[in-house]
Parts: structure tokens; sequence; C-alpha cells
């Protein structure tokens, strides 16, 4: 399965925010042509690889650009995506964790709540 994370920090686009969001990740990173993500083609980031920017599908994701509602955009996006890189329908998936959700006692272990995230998900009978 597949997943992915937006990152949003109050709007920054600091080199800082970047670069210790992903410290200890290995894997693919998109994003745009800003310097700061560049780094993360050097020596130092050897397990990370950077790929195309966002900017044909900008539109698609304006609520990212705006500083209310933008972390929770970031969120939703890091569900949203990984649905449909899976092939999992969003609605399905938004509807049945949702309920899932509303039926687990609030102090279910962390793993309960891990086995909700796309990659794991299984549709409720």
């Amino acid at each position: 399965m597949k997943l992915s994370y937006f990152i949003y920090d109050g709007g920054s686009r600091s080199e800082k925010v970047i670069l210790e969001e992903l410290a200890n990740y290995h894997g693919y990173v998109q994003s745009d042509g800003y310097s700061a993500y560049k780094k993360m083609e050097t020596d130092v980031h050897k397990d990370i690889r950077r790929i195309a920017c966002l900017q044909h599908i900008e539109a698609q994701l304006l609520v990212l650009h705006y500083g209310r509602g933008g972390r929770r955009g970031a969120m939703f996006y890091s569900l949203t995506l990984p649905c449909m890189l899976n092939g999992i329908d969003s609605f399905e998936y938004f509807t049945d964790v949702i309920d899932k959700v509303a039926r687990m006692n609030p102090k279910s272990p962390i793993e309960k709540y891990r086995d909700l995230l796309p990659d794991r998900w299984t549709k409720q009978d």
C-alpha cells in the first residue's frame, strides 16, 4: 500500500521546517523547486529522492495556500491521496473510519488508530 504525508507549518517554507520534519526520513519527497527543498538532493540526505512538484495540481489544492485551514487541509490530503493511489473510494473510506472512530474507546491503543490509515484499512462489514 502507498501512503502520502503533507506538511503544513503555519504557512512557513523555512528550510528548518522541512529539514527537521524529514531528518530521519527515507524515501521520496515531492516538492517544488524552492532552494530549501533542493538541499534534500545533497549527500547529507542520501536516502531522500526529490521528485517533481505539485505545480500542475495546485488549483485542486488551494486550501493549502491559505493560513486558515491549511493544517486541516494537509491532514485531509495526507489521507485522501493514499486512498486515490490505492484505488480506495475516499468517501467510503472517510464514512467508514468516522463510524469506527465514533464507536472506539477514546483510550484505545494508538495501534487501533494506526489500523485506520489507508494502507491498513479494511471496509467495515
